[in-house]
């Protein structure tokens, strides 16, 4: 325990007083740790009051060497009072100028990469559909013709006196000083020569592939579907050739 003085002063009217007060400053508790029944204890005054302390569970008397100092609590101070009112930032929550450009970059990237892929693929598609045109819809690659054809490089036609080369990408022969696209259409039973003649086969729209007949010795022409006509007189041509 211990003790101190402090000076307070009382004002009446025109005098002033000057009291000293004293105080008492109480000692911090003691735990001990009891060596008898090894248990942790405030230490209590003896009964008979021969020793300064005992065990208030088994009686046992403590030394101060058993005297284990209590820890003084943390003052708890009063939390200071806050605004409910959230920070204001000093950065605005909008994206800057920046990351606007960068976004809109972004997305413009995406659209040009779509727009290639769709412009390829229309490309492809219609490149497509342009072949079929110039050849009409008669002419149906039979399966493994294709492969087979690819296997010759150019073929002798003796009613011209030259080789005739393939055409991979209309999978024909092509002989370009008549104009002439040629295969040999094996789905027929014999297979059969067709010919189409650029000029000619081309006024008969979707249709125009042209047989020879050797038996009759003159040509047909195909005008529809599963129809084939005799090829009118004014149709036909000089430099017309065909395979005997």
């Amino acid at each position: 325990m211990a003790v101190g003085s402090a000076l307070s002063r009382n004002q009446s009217g025109g005098n002033t007083t000057y009291v000293q007060q004293t105080v008492v400053q109480q000692p911090a508790a003691m735990l001990y740790d009891c060596p008898f029944c090894c248990s942790r204890v405030t230490g209590k005054p003896s009964d008979d009051g021969l020793h300064p302390l005992t065990c208030p569970n088994c009686g046992g008397i403590l030394q101060e060497s058993n005297a284990v100092p209590v820890q003084p609590q943390p003052v708890q101070s009063t939390p200071a009072s806050y605004s409910s009112t959230a920070p204001t930032s000093s950065y605005s929550s909008n994206p800057s100028a920046g990351y606007k450009a960068k976004s809109c970059l972004g997305t413009l990237f995406g659209v040009l990469v779509i727009c290639g892929i769709i412009t390829a693929m229309l490309w492809i598609v219609l490149g497509g559909c342009n072949r079929n045109d110039n050849y009409g819809g008669y002419h149906q690659e039979p399966n493994g013709y294709h492969e087979q054809a690819e296997q010759h490089d150019a073929i002798y036609v003796s009613a011209l006196g030259r080789d005739v080369p393939w055409d991979s990408e209309y999978d024909s022969y092509y002989d370009r000083e008549t104009d002439c696209y040629f295969f040999l259409n094996s789905e027929m039973d014999p297979p059969v020569w067709q010919y189409w003649y650029e000029g000619v086969s081309s006024d008969y729209g979707d249709y125009g592939w042209m047989e020879w007949d050797a038996k009759e010795k003159s040509w047909y022409i195909q005008t529809g579907k599963d129809k084939w006509s005799p090829l009118p007189e004014d149709k036909i041509r000089s430099y017309f050739w065909h395979f005997d």
